[in-house]
């Protein structure tokens, strides 16, 4: 054999590792493990999983992400995602910003109201399913055909009062990241 033969097999091999590796890298690393704190849950799974997701899906299914913001009513950290109504996957999350959908001329979607995650998954029924994902959490948000908007819009929590009861920062002022 010649002496570049003998590279083939080392360069094939570390070639085939390298590709392995850049794929499953970003479920290892946002794999939630049992001691994972809510804070470093959430973290994984904005870092690791929605990029990798989203392009897995396609477009076909949203893959939202969560924030987190500390209560000055109760002092607690809160998680929230934001859901503008077209089917998503999100994450396991304290509250749900409800948003319609943005438009060609407005991309942002506008944000209609809050609601603790709990009460939007029972005011929409079985419309809503769970599942766990790489050890997260997740629901699948799709919209169901017979529920009214306006009937859940009169459920939300005012962005403002919102605000106001939690001291959460407005988007002017939330950290940039």
């Amino acid at each position: 054999m010649s002496g570049w033969m003998y590279w083939i097999i080392p360069v094939a091999v570390l070639t085939a590792i390298g590709l392995v590796t850049w794929r499953v890298w970003p479920v290892l690393m946002g794999r939630a493990r049992s001691g994972d704190s809510a804070a470093d849950r959430l973290d994984r799974w904005n870092r690791h999983l929605v990029p990798l997701m989203g392009r897995m899906l396609e477009g076909k299914l949203l893959v939202a992400r969560g924030q987190r913001f500390v209560s000055k009513a109760d002092g607690a950290e809160h998680s929230m995602a934001t859901w503008s109504l077209e089917p998503s996957l999100l994450p396991d999350v304290d509250f749900v910003a409800l948003a319609r959908p943005g438009t060609a001329d407005h991309p942002a979607p506008e944000v209609l109201g809050l609601i603790e995650a709990g009460d939007l998954r029972g005011l929409l029924g079985g419309s809503i399913s769970d599942q766990t994902m790489f050890g997260h959490r997740a629901w699948v948000h799709v919209w169901p055909a017979d529920i009214d908007l306006d009937r859940v819009v009169a459920r939300l929590t005012p962005v403002d009062t919102f605000r106001a009861q939690h001291g959460a920062a407005t988007e002017a002022e939330a950290p940039a990241g």
